[in-house]
């Protein structure tokens, strides 16, 4: 299967049912990273670079007036809250499908999805943790590199498991007359 395609297969099926191969989960990760990238590139940059124009010009942001706005202002505004609006339930369904393809994974390696949530539950906590020495961030950096690390080198069960059957990858990747020569040589 190709990047794309796989990305396509993996946003569309949103279940918990089924298996996902390693190269399923890396190039879904890939796009992950590509999408929070972007992202921060696209919205979260602009929204800071509008609020530090805006804390400038009257040195608090929630005390700002209409009157006290630079008039040049509407367009950056009007672009971040539009960035933002769009961004916001994309990466809701990024973040879904990260979940159904995580749990997907562990079913491949023969697991309960109910791990995932115990994995979860576990980074949150390390989340909001104040600790003086930021030891629980680099908890969370290790164990999410550690989580990434271990699904897509683990090789999944071969043939059925208790979840499902193997997912069957088409290799088309030859031109169309070898292909078509190698499916009459097998039958």
């Amino acid at each position: 299967m190709k990047f794309w395609e796989t990305v396509k297969k993996c946003m569309l099926n949103i279940n918990f049912k089924g298996r996902n191969t390693r190269k399923e989960y890396i190039f879904f990760k890939i796009f992950q990273f590509l999408f929070g990238f972007l992202g921060f590139l696209f919205v979260f940059i602009p929204l800071i670079f509008l609020a530090v124009v805006l804390a400038g010009k009257s040195g608090s942001v929630p005390n700002i007036s209409a009157s006290d706005l630079p008039k040049n202002i509407t367009v950056p505004a009007i672009y971040c809250a539009l960035a933002f609006l769009i961004y916001l339930p994309l990466s809701i369904w990024v973040g879904i499908a990260n979940l159904c393809v995580s749990v997907k994974r562990l079913h491949d390696l023969n697991y309960s999805g109910w791990i995932y949530l115990a994995y979860i539950i576990i980074l949150m906590c390390l989340t909001f943790v104040k600790d003086q020495y930021g030891i629980a961030s680099s908890i969370v950096v290790l164990a999410t590199f550690a989580e990434l690390i271990i699904f897509a080198c683990l090789k999944g069960t071969d043939g059925a498991n208790k979840f499902d059957e193997p997912t069957k990858e088409i290799k088309n990747d030859a031109p169309e007359d070898v292909y078509l020569l190698q499916k009459n040589q097998e039958q």
